[in-house]
């Protein structure tokens, strides 16, 4: 598990998010060829793996060719955003 500290600015809470969504995926397994330790996981988690993969790649997250792992980058671009942005415009309308 990865532990980060508090974040003191919205632009510290980006860096958060950012860890949060890769560790996230990560654990998940969402990259790799076959989903990780398949016994532990619940069919939840394997139904948000699978739903998850699908979306990554309507995003443009590509299978590697032989290795059939997936990319990430996107997926986690989106999930990045996704808690970054209420964050961002809570700072903003706090200016006005």
């Amino acid at each position: 598990m990865v532990m980060v500290a508090k974040p003191l600015t919205v632009k510290g809470s980006r860096e958060v998010a950012k860890t949060a969504a890769r560790v996230a995926l990560e654990q998940l397994g969402v990259g790799a060829t076959a989903p990780l330790t398949i016994d532990l996981r619940s069919e939840n988690q394997k139904d948000l793996r699978r739903k998850l993969r699908i979306h990554g790649r309507q995003w443009g997250d590509g299978r590697e060719g032989t290795t059939e792992t997936q990319g990430i980058d996107r997926l986690k671009e989106e999930e990045e955003i996704f808690y970054w942005e209420p964050l961002k415009k809570a700072r903003d309308a706090r200016r006005w």
